[in-house]
């Protein structure tokens, strides 16, 4: 069964990129945050699987 759509609105950012809106200082936060957020579970998960145990019973 074919879908039509009238109109559709999205947001793309590049992963890693900076947002292209203009002069929104609001969005220039949220994406720093987002940014942060991001760095943050990298780290975690890193920790996480450098002091795992691997094949050893704790």
């Amino acid at each position: 069964m074919p879908t039509y759509i009238e109109h559709v609105v999205t947001e793309i950012v590049p992963q890693g990129g900076s947002p292209t809106s203009g002069g929104d200082e609001s969005g220039d936060k949220r994406w720093r945050e987002a940014e942060q957020l991001q760095s943050v579970l990298k780290r975690m998960e890193r920790q996480e699987r450098r002091l795992s145990a691997g094949a050893f019973d704790d």
